[in-house]
């Protein structure tokens, strides 16, 4: 920013932009199995699912390049427990690696 006439100065800021959020859906099929889908979010590198098993803490299920959008799994079990998911997408610049804020969760009975 340029001052104008007497006004002089300079000011940096910094702020970094994150990609943009998706939604996660969710479909269980028969066997056990159960396939999560989402919108492509514009920016994103790559998509974090994360799940909580009876309410427990998050624990990260898979990462998923940014072509994808869904994802299917049969190595949980629906019939003894109750299961949270959610989802954030993921961009690396220069070696860092920026978040989008996670979606709302779902839950899968």
């Amino acid at each position: 920013i340029k001052g104008k006439g007497k006004y002089t100065g300079t000011k940096e800021v910094t702020f970094k932009i994150v990609p943009q959020k998706t939604t996660l859906k969710s479909k269980k099929s028969a066997g056990g199995k159960l396939t999560l889908t989402w919108d492509k979010a514009l920016g994103a590198g790559r998509y974090q699912i994360y799940y909580s098993e009876n309410g427990g803490k998050y624990k990260k299920l898979t990462t998923l390049s940014s072509s994808k959008t869904s994802f299917t799994t049969s190595k949980l079990d629906f019939e003894k427990n109750d299961y949270k998911f959610k989802i954030r997408t993921g961009k690396t610049v220069d070696g860092k690696t920026y978040y989008s804020s996670f979606s709302e969760a779902i839950t899968v009975k």
